[in-house]
């Protein structure tokens, strides 16, 4: 499979950044939101995608910044508005 074929969407799976690949399932798109939020409501680090597999990787690798433990600020994943995941790196543990 070329490359130019993943960029034109004519591919059945999608290539991410980390070089891992994601089955794209079902015929129903749905919005998926991976963000973190901070004091005064900023947010950093937003992922949009529909692919729910692309959507839980980018929760994760927000989840384990370790960097971020007893911090204010959270991690959030959203389908279509509603809240699916959530993290609050101030009661993170090592």
């Amino acid at each position: 499979m070329s490359t130019d074929a993943l960029f034109l969407g004519q591919s059945p799976s999608l290539a991410v950044s980390c070089g891992a690949q994601f089955r794209v399932r079902g015929d129903i798109s749905m919005t998926y939101r991976i963000y973190l939020r901070w004091p005064g409501g900023k947010v950093s680090h937003k992922t949009t995608t529909e692919v729910e597999e692309v959507a839980e990787f980018a929760f994760d690798h927000l989840r384990n910044m370790k960097d971020l433990r007893g911090q204010e600020v959270s991690a959030t994943m959203t389908r279509e508005g509603q809240n699916v995941h959530y993290h609050d790196f101030r009661t993170a543990v090592e």
